[in-house]
């Protein structure tokens, strides 16, 4: 199969913890892109339909124990993460 067109696999990940950050995404769109907050301390960052944005703390994917964000996504490893 060609891996330019093939699309990754949907991971299912529960979420155990979150807060919401009292900050506006600005031009970033609704819904899409999660990304890692700018400290160390942060987690990911999903950007809501109203602009907020939501800190998700603590999440666990399918199969595997309980984490903090940061570690899921280093667990990625360089993957494109998509709400």
């Amino acid at each position: 199969a060609d891996s330019t067109t093939d699309a990754p696999e949907p991971m299912k990940v529960k979420v155990l913890e979150t807060k919401v950050l009292h900050e506006k995404a600005g031009s970033v769109d609704p819904t899409q892109d999660v990304n890692l907050g700018p400290t160390k301390k942060d987690g990911l960052h999903l950007v809501c339909g109203d602009g907020s944005v939501l800190e998700l703390i603590k999440v666990q994917p399918a199969t595997r124990k309980a984490m903090d964000a940061r570690s899921f996504v280093n667990g990625l490893r360089g993957k494109k993460l998509k709400w």
